[in-house]
């Protein structure tokens, strides 16, 4: 059976974000500045952040993006799959 956004937890996916958002800020850099090392658009990182999945086209798209990000903000491995747990 597939995953699907009814699976996630919308307030633990908007936390994840803000998360992500205050990890950004404190590198201080903008969601632009991620676009080329992620292969994604500003947009798709900014719905990341603000918890906003309906821009994704599923919950693959959604975690493996959320991935790369959270590596590319210096998350450790094991923080990433507490996020992916949440």
């Amino acid at each position: 059976m597939a995953l699907s956004f009814k699976d996630l937890c919308s307030a633990e996916i908007k936390k994840i974000g803000q998360e992500l958002s205050n990890a950004r800020e404190l590198l201080n850099k903008t969601s632009s500045d991620f676009v080329l090392d992620l292969r994604t658009t500003r947009h798709h990182i900014n719905a990341i952040e603000s918890g906003e999945l309906r821009i994704f086209y599923g919950p693959p798209f959604y975690l493996d993006l959320l991935r790369r990000y959270a590596l590319a903000l210096n998350f450790s491995k094991s923080k990433i799959k507490l996020l992916e747990q949440r």
